[in-house]
């Protein structure tokens, strides 16, 4: 199988250290430097408040709660409806049927 990266990748740290920043892909040369610091970032729009982010964390929390209130709800009264019906319907074993009833069970079993 062909490799597009033609390079032995290192796991350990030290390894890392004295690999080369330039690699190849293909028939081209690579070459990788480290990113430059984020100057070009306007800050005064990334924050937000403090009383703002508390009512964005009480929002989510808010509709978390409630999310998880409505599955629990969910599956709480499926089960009971699963639980009634059993008991409505209980399991019946088939074989005293058979014997008392003969060829005639598949008939009045429906």
């Amino acid at each position: 199988m062909h490799r597009c990266l033609d390079y032995e990748v290192t796991r350990n740290y030290f390894g890392k250290l004295t690999q080369s920043d330039e690699t190849i892909l293909g028939t081209q040369k690579l070459a990788f430097t480290s990113a430059c610091e984020p100057t070009n970032i306007i800050w005064e729009n990334r924050q937000i408040e403090g009383h703002e982010r508390w009512k964005r964390l009480m929002i989510a929390t808010t509709v978390i709660v409630v999310l998880i209130t409505i599955c629990f709800s969910i599956i709480f009264f499926a089960k009971q409806y699963s639980i009634k019906v059993t008991s409505k319907y209980p399991t019946v074993a088939c074989e005293p049927l058979k014997k008392t009833y003969g060829t005639q069970y598949e008939f009045w079993a429906v």
